[in-house]
């Protein structure tokens, strides 16, 4: 694993195979300061770290001001993950500023814990 090392015990998710999934990630320019996203893109991917498989999280920004981004995986996404122990995914989202300048990831690590039920 290796360059996920430092990655995968924090910030992680739990994300439950064949459910929809919804978070919210706040992003803060100083400690408790929320950052204005007014013009930002952003994108947010989950990776298998020993394949390097991506699913894209869908990613909103209701209300800019407040710096919270809104991501969600749908159920038919999350059906295709493979169930495991943390450490073998990794999560990230990026931010790309109205100047063009991309802001370092946040990132983390996710479990996905198996469906019994199909949906």
């Amino acid at each position: 694993m290796g360059a996920y090392d430092a990655i995968i015990n924090r910030n992680v998710v739990t994300i439950y195979q064949g459910s929809t999934y919804r978070d919210t990630v706040t992003v803060e320019q100083t400690a408790g300061v929320p950052l204005n996203l007014t013009g930002y893109t952003v994108q947010s991917k989950i990776k298998l770290v020993s394949t390097g498989d991506t699913v894209n999280f869908t990613c909103s920004v209701p209300t800019p001001s407040s710096g919270v981004v809104q991501r969600s995986l749908s159920n038919a996404l999350t059906v295709s993950l493979t169930p495991c122990v943390a450490g073998k995914y990794v999560w990230a989202l990026q931010l790309t500023a109205p100047s063009g300048d991309v802001l370092p990831e946040i990132q983390g690590g996710a479990i996905v814990i198996a469906e019994v039920i199909s949906a």
